[in-house]
């Protein structure tokens, strides 16, 4: 598998000069909007049906208007960006997709919010896989969401509803998220076929990679102390600044114990949190680390917290479970559901209850427990049931294109 930071700048002209027919043409994002999680979703997907032995293109819209701004996601980068993915990539998809060698491929938009394609392809053998619903129904003043758009944004998601909702063929990454889409409000084709096939694991995430086979070396603050792991940003959603009252709570009780942070940088209240903690020398930032220092992370940890408020799916607790690193987190929206009996769960609103898990997480009877549990729960979640499931959707598409199921 091509590793997941090695996304190149091809677009709609640069793949596969050959003119034999693909089986499946997978549609993935624009470059520059560095939607890692989506890029590495389709490379998975990519490899996962290459190595089932379809033939797999991979389209891009080319980066065109927003050249000369590539490197600014804000300001003039931003709205040329738009004109290069909602203008001029619909008006290629459709004169492209007359060729006679495409007359029988799926195609496959592996991103929801590129909804806007669908418009252009033919419904009978196209699908889109949402993977949540979280921004959209931010835009419908739901506050369960956490997810408040701006103006713009607003406008966007509203665009972006419309167009999934008239989509014929949608696959949902999980039970939560298909429930979501089923409540939006809009227009429907009277046949609409929705399945539920949850994201497989990426085998870049193994507990089988000895250590002395692994190039990444853990930060020396980190060699000598246990230490728990977030992964995530510091949207208001991922909740991640309650974990700093948390940690403070047992930090006297557990001497050796860390507290690490994956991902993006700590924002001003944070900082001003865990300065005012006599345990503040104990917080650690790693910053953004790739998938092999996150392997490894994962690999060493004493555990994972994950406290988020709204999800569709929950990447991280499957990540960690096929890493042997036992998981703690929010009974709430999907992620009970990617969990199953892999992890303690806890009230993500309140200190005290994930207080609770950390400990959980530290005893060692019950983090083993959750070790052995978590690795049971990895198994419904195995990347060739996803490969294969995702197959046996294609091939309902073109035996039954026009019947419900």
């Amino acid at each position: 598998m091509k590793p997941a930071d090695s996304t190149e700048e091809k677009g709609i002209c640069d793949c596969h000069p050959d003119q034999s027919q693909p089986d499946v043409v997978l549609i993935g994002n624009y470059v520059p909007d560095q939607q890692h999680s989506m890029n590495r979703f389709l490379q998975w997907l990519e490899s996962g049906l290459s190595e089932k032995g379809l033939k797999v293109e991979v389209w891009r819209p080319d980066i065109l208007m927003a050249r000369p701004f590539k490197k600014q996601r804000s300001g003039m980068g931003k709205w040329l960006g738009y004109c290069d993915k909602f203008l001029i990539f619909p008006m290629r998809l459709k004169h492209r997709l007359r060729n006679p060698r495409l007359s029988n491929a799926i195609i496959h938009v592996v991103d929801h919010s590129n909804a806007g394609y669908m418009d252009v392809l033919p419904p009978e053998r196209s699908l889109i896989t949402c993977h949540d619903v979280l921004a959209i129904r931010g835009a419908l003043g739901d506050p369960s969401a956490w997810a408040k758009p701006s103006t713009t944004g607003r406008l966007l998601q509203h665009w972006i509803r419309s167009h999934l909702l008239r989509s014929h063929h949608i696959v949902c990454v999980s039970e939560t998220t298909r429930m979501d889409l089923l409540r939006l409000p809009g227009k429907r084709p009277a046949c609409q076929r929705i399945r539920v096939i949850p994201n497989g694991i990426d085998p870049v995430f193994s507990p089988s990679i000895p250590d002395q086979e692994s190039s990444i070396e853990l930060p020396k603050e980190l060699q000598d102390h246990r230490f728990l792991l977030h992964v995530g940003t510091s949207h208001p959603r991922k909740n991640r600044s309650i974990l700093i009252p948390a940690f403070d709570a047992i930090a006297n009780d557990y001497p050796d114990l860390r507290m690490v942070f994956a991902g993006e940088a700590f924002n001003r209240d944070e900082q001003h949190s865990i300065q005012s903690l006599s345990s503040a020398d104990r917080f650690i930032h790693m910053g953004r680390v790739s998938d092999a220092q996150l392997s490894e992370l994962y690999r060493h940890a004493t555990g994972l917290l994950f406290p988020s408020l709204s999800e569709g799916f929950g990447w991280p607790i499957l990540e960690a479970q096929s890493s042997r690193c036992p998981v703690a987190c929010s009974n709430l929206s999907s992620l009970p559901e990617v969990a199953g009996e892999g992890a303690c769960l806890f009230q993500p609103s309140s200190a005290a209850s994930i207080a609770q898990a950390m400990r959980c997480l530290v005893d060692p009877h019950q983090r083993q427990t959750l070790i052995e549990a978590g690795s049971a729960n990895c198994k419904r979640f195995a990347p060739e049931q996803t490969i294969e499931a995702y197959i046996r959707f294609y091939s309902d598409l073109r035996i039954k294109p026009d019947r419900c199921f």
